[in-house]
């Protein structure tokens, strides 16, 4: 106990290169440039929702945790664009920043609707109610 005590009374560290080492979050103001590596579902989906969170298109219905989210890397700028996509099915989305959030839409005509026992919403509803997570290059993560 008191070689703990002794480290954190320790007057030789100093707090601020402590804290100057941290991960600050910084709002979003607008799409951040850099390349779309890789998009993720909420943990959310792995843990308390993996069996009652289905997703349904063209009349083929599968479990979220069990699609695919694919991105697309040609850009830059501009929306944020990935593919969900099963065995029998993709379809682009898009997101967007928009007062300081990001916003999704699906980018195509018919969209992904998400099943559950009682209910169902499109995908982009769902999407703008638990987000993903967004993984760019040089080690940014939006989300």
């Amino acid at each position: 106990m008191r070689f703990c005590r002794r480290k954190l009374l320790d007057d030789t560290i100093s707090i601020d290169k402590v804290i100057g080492q941290f991960i600050l979050p910084e709002g979003l103001t607008g799409r951040t440039n850099g390349i779309l590596l890789a998009v993720e579902w909420p943990w959310l989906i792995h843990t308390m929702q993996a069996d009652s969170l289905r997703l349904s298109y063209a009349a083929s219905v599968h479990e979220a945790a069990y699609t695919d989210l694919i991105p697309k890397t040609d850009s830059t700028s501009g929306p944020f664009r990935f593919d969900v996509q099963s065995g029998a099915w993709a379809v682009t989305y898009e997101a967007t920043v928009e007062k300081g959030r990001l916003r999704y839409r699906c980018a195509t005509d018919e969209e992904v609707k998400v099943i559950r026992p009682r209910s169902e919403q499109p995908l982009s509803d769902w999407l703008n109610e638990n987000g993903l997570i967004l993984i760019l290059d040089e080690d940014r993560i939006r989300g």
